[in-house]
């Protein structure tokens, strides 16, 4: 009975290490446990405060892309009026060209129609000197003619 009481009470100076191990490492483990929560806190809160930082930078970037958007679409559509502008321009430029080439060509056709005419009265009146200058050298040539036969007469007697 002795033995088991000297037993009990080296159980119960064991189990005493034991749980004075145990509270021990339960200290422990809560100070680890503490500075894992401080620290997760900590990273946590850098994280959010990274988040916002990226939220805020995002705001910005689309701002900024936003502003661009206008800025862009202002341009493209003064550039879209000077296009229909000069495009008109060129247009109207095209329609008076056609106008001014229907003048000269009726002007044209005219100046030819003129020429065609001058053309054949000068052909007729060609032809009426050419006839008028063969009758003329043929009565040149008669008149040659009685001149020699006159002459060889004159010759002959």
């Amino acid at each position: 009975n002795q033995t088991f009481l000297h037993r009990v009470q080296d159980l119960k100076e064991e189990l005493a290490r034991v749980k004075d191990g145990e509270r021990s490492i339960n200290e422990s483990l809560s100070i680890q446990n503490e500075a894992l929560h401080d620290a997760f806190a900590k990273s946590n809160q850098t994280f959010l405060h990274r988040v916002q930082d990226l939220k805020e930078e995002l705001a910005r970037v689309k701002d900024g892309e936003r502003s661009i958007n206008e800025s862009l679409s202002i341009q493209n559509e003064a550039f879209h009026n000077d296009f229909v502008n000069s495009n008109q321009t060129f247009l109207h430029r095209i329609q008076d060209l056609k106008v001014e080439l229907a003048r000269v060509e009726d002007e044209e056709r005219s100046i030819n129609e003129s020429l065609s005419i001058q053309n054949e009265a000068l052909h007729d009146a060609f032809a009426k000197s050419n006839q008028t200058f063969l009758h003329r050298i043929q009565d040149l040539k008669v008149e040659l003619a009685r001149v020699e036969d006159e002459e060889r007469s004159i010759n002959e007697s």
